[in-house]
């Protein structure tokens, strides 16, 4: 019996289809939902979607792989942050993210929250036309700040500013930091970290007490440069490669 040719072409129509309303769910047109796009899919740890996301500088002349790195980066430190919020507070939850060096962006209340369309005069050389900063409660304080890319009109979470050294020294830390930052995320689920100096001890390293003089690993490096600042001892060989 000879296959009905409407039988093997139902599953591929179900997949076109099922894939064009997934794009069509995709929605920059505007700052608010180029945001609201942005936090889905960090909720979703859609990493791909993350990255298409965020506008980042042009001359720093990513490659998709370390785009993806980035926006990882972005998804694991914003979901520590909210976990941080929902455990700890506004108030550890930011101060968290300041000594650990997160990438995150926070969460805003779409119906109290104002978006400040301006000319990005300042930043047309790095492809942006417009830039939009989000206030809450007629609040002078920016919760988040989106641009329009002149290249295809959309807008994406202004990550143009930051210098292309840092943002190359955030890429060279984030095939470590990010799997790091997965298990400390894990744990505050979990309950198993319950506080701020608990959190900072599982993300900040920490200075060995035995094994100085051992470079073969991060905190053997640094617990050689601790003894030698304490002896005293500033020859180049100390921090050689490093400060």
């Amino acid at each position: 019996m000879r296959p009905n040719l409407w039988t093997c072409a139902l599953p591929l129509c179900i997949t076109l289809l099922w894939l064009r309303a997934g794009l069509a769910a995709v929605d920059r047109s505007t700052p608010a939902t180029g945001f609201q796009t942005l936090i889905d899919a960090i909720d979703a740890d859609d990493v791909g979607a993350v990255a298409e996301s965020i506008a980042l500088p042009p001359m720093a002349r990513l490659t998709e792989a370390e785009r993806r790195l980035y926006a990882e980066r972005v998804v694991v430190g914003s979901k520590l942050y909210w976990a941080l919020q929902q455990k700890l507070g506004e108030r550890e939850a930011g101060q968290m993210r300041m000594r650990a060096d997160l990438g995150w962006v926070g969460r805003i209340d779409p119906v109290h929250t104002v978006w400040e369309i301006q000319p990005a005069d300042t930043l047309k050389e790095l492809g942006a036309q417009e830039i939009a900063f989000a206030r809450a409660n007629n609040s002078p304080a920016i919760n988040a700040t989106m641009v329009r890319v002149a290249s295809d009109g959309q807008w994406r979470l202004h990550r143009l500013s930051p210098s292309a050294v840092l943002l190359l020294l955030q890429l060279d830390d984030a095939p470590g930091r990010n799997p790091t930052v997965r298990r400390v995320l894990a744990d505050v689920q979990a309950g198993r970290l319950a506080s701020t100096d608990a959190v900072a001890l599982a993300l900040i390293p920490q200075v060995p007490t035995t094994r100085p003089g051992d470079r073969s690993t991060p905190e053997g490096t640094i617990a050689t440069l601790a003894a030698a600042l304490q002896r005293g001892d500033v020859r180049w060989e100390c921090c050689a490669g490093g400060i």
